[in-house]
């Protein structure tokens, strides 16, 4: 991508932050979450659907100029492998997105924050039940571990709380988002051989497609969409940042240092939303979270050490 940067004598053109990758983790671990910071703040202004919609569509028309022409070389194989492509734009993007913004409709940044850290303990999961990649017992202890704390969190660490399943509604969408996206990273095992921005660019169009009849539905149900300045601000803003600016930063950031220095970095995001939930949405953080994320994050810590100590690790 940043190759496709031109200044105005045709010269390529990188600015100096794409040669620091710690810097781009950093800034990609905010950006997204600031998508959830800012979502909870518009939560009842925007209907949720119709902001996954509008996220998507201009966040591909943003990025088409630079994918068009490897859209054009790679459209024989695009054509050819389809059928993934839309299951990866259906789970990827209008799944995962919408999942989130309906559960911040009525659950806090702070719980959408602790339950995101399930997520690569659901891709481990995942690809044992798609893949049949082998778990260890201990792999198995640290799955139990995170999902005890994601239970913890969801029942605000009170168990009768189930018996009002209202109460825990909007953390069971986000959960169901976190699913959809370990489902999607899973399926990228395989992705067609396609460049990169082409993936992007596509899976992009096909998930803002399939969200056109919900959206419609939506606005049937009487929801509607008020076109002020935060609604706009809003939506060039989870376009530009979460979705086309972070593509790019985590894109170069693979490129200079490898997958497996930048995963990590993942941890940040629930980090930069709790912090930004208790400073700018006046939310708490409450003594379930703190022991929720701790079986959380130890969970995941033991699936990490057998994975780093494993002779196949890559």
């Amino acid at each position: 991508m940043t190759n496709m940067l031109n200044d105005a004598k045709g010269h390529a053109f990188r600015p100096s932050i794409f040669d620091h990758p710690y810097l781009l983790c950093v800034f990609t671990m905010l950006f997204w979450a600031s998508n959830v910071l800012i979502s909870r703040a518009m939560a009842g202004a925007v209907p949720p659907v119709a902001l996954a919609q509008m996220r998507w569509t201009l966040a591909f028309l943003i990025i088409l100029p630079f994918a068009l022409r490897h859209i054009r070389r790679d459209w024989p194989v695009v054509l050819a492998h389809w059928k993934m492509l839309v299951a990866l734009g259906v789970v990827g993007i209008s799944i995962y997105n919408t999942c989130l913004y309906i559960g911040l409709q009525t659950t806090g940044a702070v719980n959408a924050a602790m339950l995101s850290s399930v997520f690569p303990v659901l891709v481990a999961v995942l690809a044992f039940v798609i893949y049949r990649d082998r778990l260890t017992g201990l792999q198995i202890a640290g799955i139990g571990l995170s999902f005890a704390g994601a239970a913890i969190i969801l029942t605000r660490g009170d168990i009768l709380v189930l018996s009002d399943i209202d109460f825990v509604v909007g953390d069971l969408w986000v959960l169901a988002s976190q699913f959809a996206y370990a489902f999607y990273a899973v399926l990228l095992r395989g992705r067609p051989p396609v460049h990169p921005l082409t993936l992007v660019a596509v899976t992009m169009f096909l998930g803002q497609l399939v969200l056109i009849p919900f959206t419609v539905s939506e606005g049937l149900g009487g929801a509607r969409v008020t076109f002020d300045a935060a609604t706009i601000a809003t939506v060039l803003f989870v376009a530009i940042f979460p979705a086309v600016l972070a593509y790019i930063f985590f894109n170069r950031a693979v490129e200079l240092i490898g997958s497996n220095r930048t995963a990590p970095f993942f941890y940040l995001v629930p980090i930069f939303t709790s912090i930004g939930a208790v400073v700018l949405l006046g939310e708490h953080v409450a003594l379930y979270h703190l022991l929720g994320a701790v079986l959380i994050v130890s969970g995941i810590a033991a699936t990490q050490f057998f994975r780093a100590r494993s002779p196949a690790a890559k």
